[in-house]
């Protein structure tokens, strides 16, 4: 019974052009899915008894970027102490390694039973998400991420 070998000079190749495929595909995929969002600054319209305007800074960043990181049509919505409080769609962007996008919205609520019921409390629950695609390399994906934080406000 004869034995077939295969040549290690094919398993040597395969393995150099293998791998890079791998871990490229890897660092794809981990900074797409590394994406997070924060609210970094904020502030709230002052009113008598009523907000209905809320400014966000907000930042889109990946605690896995190992390359260039873009998110296309980004969709941002918040919801404050349970009420709904809008939706904005802006542009998209790239962030590089370390990097992040920063985003200066403006959320504003025609319901004047919100703006109310917001502006009772000098201190807020905010829940921010935002929808997404997100690529890196050869990975996309459409994402749906999202962060929560109390502010007090003063004013």
């Amino acid at each position: 019974m004869k034995r077939h070998r295969i040549p290690l000079a094919i398993i040597l190749v395969a393995g150099l052009v293998v791998t890079p495929i791998l871990v490229y595909y890897a660092l794809s995929y981990n900074s797409v899915n590394g994406t997070t969002i924060q609210m970094a600054t904020g502030y709230r319209s002052p009113g008598s008894g009523y907000v209905n305007t809320f400014y966000l800074e907000i930042h889109v960043w990946s605690y896995a970027t190992s390359m260039d990181t873009r998110v296309s049509n980004p969709s941002f919505s918040l919801a404050v102490d349970s009420f709904p409080f809008g939706t904005v769609i802006t542009t998209g962007g790239t962030w590089q390694t370390g990097g992040y996008l920063s985003y200066n919205l403006k959320f504003t609520t025609t319901d004047s039973s919100v703006a109310s019921g917001v502006g009772q409390t000098t201190t807020n629950h905010l829940v921010l998400s935002m929808d997404g695609i997100v690529s890196a390399g050869w990975f996309s994906e459409e994402l749906t991420r999202s962060t929560s934080v109390t502010w007090t406000f003063t004013g």
